[in-house]
């Protein structure tokens, strides 16, 4: 049986900053909710830093440096055929991305 990678159950770890006591977790029920839940963690950052600004626009590089900036993001991403997770960094994580947002363009 086949089944979609954007349907895969994702968990997304992310360390904020060089402190180890910034680490979070975060569960998603498919890879896509988990991607978007990575923008969205930007987009919430973004409205933090500029509480003024009324809409929320970036470019796909500025995302980009932000997760550059992160101290760690990684995601675990399940494998239906043996029930484990796959571990993925960061290259992954925003190609992922690009391709989520790509096709919301489209």
């Amino acid at each position: 049986m086949s089944t979609k990678s954007s349907s895969l159950h994702t968990i997304v770890l992310i360390q904020f900053t060089i402190n180890v006591n910034t680490k979070k977790w975060y569960d998603y029920p498919t890879l896509q909710e988990g991607m978007l839940g990575i923008v969205n963690i930007y987009e919430e950052e973004i409205k933090k830093l500029n509480p003024h600004m009324k809409t929320c626009t970036y470019t796909i590089d500025e995302l980009y440096e932000y997760l550059d900036g992160l101290g760690d993001i990684s995601c675990l991403v399940l494998v239906p055929s043996t029930g484990t997770y796959a571990p993925h960094g960061i290259k992954y994580i925003k190609d992922e991305i690009y391709k989520i947002l790509e096709k919301q363009t489209k």
